[in-house]
């Protein structure tokens, strides 16, 4: 894994952590029960060794306002807060050390549809504000869409499709690709559940077929797709598909 060019296993520990934070999905679960939010925030900066205890009531204090949570706030324990204010510390615990790319795992998908979209303008302000970079993991199609600049689709564990987002909404290219977008519910009453053709046996990632993985539920695979593995092919400005047909 390269950053600006630089291997990540030549990088410390502190180092990564310095460049790299996350935000998990089920801020409950990912903020220490026993402890106030304020503390927890001030963790990543206590474990760098290098700041000073002034330094880091300053930084917890800004990054804590930043993101929506007042002063009283980082007095209490994370029990005394609601999903979306928890969610708001899990944000500022990955911001507090100003890193360069956070990777956001889910970071929606345990809260409310209204709070939601809070979150999602808080991330997007973010961005804007500190030249955040994101590595956005999320199942929630109308999420990407609205959060990405560029999406990569994966299947059992390789990127079939990469490419800029209104690209890649617009003209899917690859048939599973194809397919998350047809699955997607529309609110016309009557409708049901789409038919995308995918079938009902689930993927084995511990049995992984030959050639192309996504052949036994493709609904235009040949008989080439059965027995040789397709090379992702790259042609700006489509992107990157990994498909003998595309």
């Amino acid at each position: 894994m390269l950053v600006d060019g630089r291997s990540l296993f030549d990088l410390d520990r502190k180092a990564r952590a310095r460049l790299i934070q996350p935000v998990f999905q089920d801020p409950f679960a990912s903020l220490n029960p026993r402890r106030r939010i304020k503390d927890i925030v001030a963790l990543p900066l206590a474990a760098q060794g290098t700041f000073s205890r002034g330094e880091i009531e300053r930084r917890v204090g800004g990054i804590l306002e930043r993101v929506g949570l007042s002063a009283a706030m980082g007095e209490r324990m994370p029990a005394q807060l609601s999903g979306g204010q928890r969610q708001r510390a899990a944000i500022a615990r990955a911001l507090v050390l100003e890193p360069r790319i956070v990777i956001c795992d889910e970071p929606t998908s345990a809260l409310d549809v209204s709070v939601q979209a809070q979150i999602l303008n808080l991330l997007a302000d973010l961005r804007r504000d500190l030249g955040l970079t994101y590595l956005f993991i999320s199942h929630n199609l109308a999420v990407v869409e609205h959060v990405a600049s560029e999406v990569a689709v994966m299947y059992l564990g390789r990127f079939v499709e990469r490419n800029e987002t209104d690209a890649l909404f617009r003209n899917p290219r690859h048939p599973y690709t194809q397919a998350l977008l047809e699955s997607v519910l529309t609110p016309e009453p009557g409708k049901g559940v789409p038919d995308i053709g995918l079938g009902e046996a689930m993927p084995d990632p511990s049995n992984i077929p030959p050639g192309c993985r996504f052949n036994p539920r493709c609904r235009i695979a040949v008989e080439r797709c059965r027995h040789e593995t397709p090379t992702p092919m790259v042609r700006p400005p489509a992107g990157m598909v990994e498909c003998h047909l595309a």
